[in-house]
């Protein structure tokens, strides 16, 4: 059942952006499910579980159950890529869910990272996002190239245009939050809670009180839907 999960990591662990693809030639089943693969080039072998989830950008926050991705080779990290350089080296509808956190606004292109996880998402696959608020100090930061509010990600399911028509509707949110500082900050406890009663809520509030009372971050979880082309392709089918 989960045997073609063999034909969907086209990196072994030991490869970095300069290496360019290898050849997985093996698959070892146990009780139905491919739970090695076999790289012919290094002769090195990965686990994988019987879904397939990418931890794109993960830095030190290694997951269990993911395939730990970065550009620094640094302790648990499976793959060595720079997530800067398209298209990503997965194939087109394999991954079960990618999780981005506290990455996408290191990268140069988000928008054609987004582009990239819905390629290689599966129908309903879902995307988890943590990225610093824009009114948090702390996203002005020398390494961060973009900056984030929750309401973007509403342009990718509703009909806005970003960029190409391609953009567009591409994304379902199924659940966004904002998070505050709390502590001894007990306001905050409230403001949080009164912030996120609805997405009306929390358009307003980063429209008109998010410098006065700043966020910490965000989390949004996106859906996959079909693109509009894809769509058209699949009712001539």
């Amino acid at each position: 059942m989960k045997i073609e999960l063999a034909d969907r990591f086209m990196l072994c662990v030991n490869i970095d952006s300069r290496s360019g693809y290898c050849h997985i030639i093996n698959n070892h089943i146990e009780n139905g499910i491919a739970s090695k693969l076999h790289c012919s080039n290094c002769n090195h072998f990965i686990n994988i579980a019987s879904q397939f989830k990418l931890n794109l950008g993960c830095g030190y926050d290694i997951k269990k159950g993911y395939i730990n991705i970065d550009y620094v080779k640094n302790k648990g990290i499976d793959v060595v890529y720079n997530l800067d350089k398209f298209p990503y080296p997965f194939k087109d509808e394999s991954a079960d869910e990618i999780l981005l956190k506290d990455s996408l606004e290191h990268l140069s292109n988000p928008i054609k990272t987004l582009k990239e996880c819905h390629r290689i998402l599966k129908k309903r696959g879902i995307i988890k996002i943590k990225l610093p608020h824009f009114s948090y100090y702390r996203a002005f930061n020398p390494e961060h190239k973009t900056y984030w509010h929750l309401g973007y990600f509403k342009a990718f399911e509703e009909n806005t245009k970003i960029g190409s028509a391609e953009q567009f509707e591409i994304f379902r949110v199924r659940k966004q939050k904002i998070y505050f500082l709390k502590g001894l900050l007990l306001h905050n406890y409230l403001l949080e809670f009164l912030v996120n009663l609805n997405i009306k809520t929390q358009r307003t509030y980063e429209a008109n009180f998010a410098f006065i009372f700043p966020a910490s971050h965000f989390e949004v979880e996106l859906e996959k839907k079909l693109t509009q082309s894809k769509q058209r392709k699949n009712e001539k089918n």
